[in-house]
């Protein structure tokens, strides 16, 4: 994850390289296709959404790869892992909004109108007309993958 976030820019000149280099039509298209889900608002929220999980529960576990540790210390870094988790969940959003919203302009990639209806794909449920974009990211997505991570 980290990785990826510091080349995106390269990643991304090279994917359109391909589109506008390639000699068969089919690797341009797959090409595009993934060039245009790179550049998503989505994709980028996702990519940074996984590498704040990630780098929170990196520490857990490598603890757990190790050998010799016991049940005590393995213990411990389960907790320290959730106080942290629950702490971004609590605390976080904010910050890791406005990292996500650099990156996009920093990339030319378009911040979605948080305040705007929220649709789900070509139709919308129902019982779901009146929530907005900013909540579902907010409480669908950061939340949701958050408390999976504290299950």
């Amino acid at each position: 994850m980290t990785r990826l976030i510091e080349i995106f820019g390269a990643a991304g000149t090279v994917v359109e390289n391909i589109i506008d280099n390639a000699i068969k039509s089919k690797v341009r298209l797959e090409a595009d296709g993934a060039y245009n889900a790179m550049v998503s608002f989505d994709f980028v929220f996702a990519l940074h959404m996984l590498y704040e999980v990630m780098g929170i529960t990196d520490m857990l576990y490598q603890a757990l790869q190790r050998k010799l540790i016991d049940i005590l210390n393995a213990m411990s870094f389960v907790s320290s892992t959730k106080v942290l988790l629950q702490k971004l969940r609590e605390d976080g959003w904010d910050t890791f909004f406005e990292k996500v919203i650099l990156f996009c302009g920093e990339h030319k990639i378009e911040v979605l109108e948080m305040n705007a209806q929220y649709k789900h794909g070509k139709r919308r449920s129902h019982h779901r007309d009146s929530i907005t974009v900013e909540h579902h990211y907010r409480i669908d997505v950061f939340n949701a993958t958050i408390d999976f991570q504290l299950l």
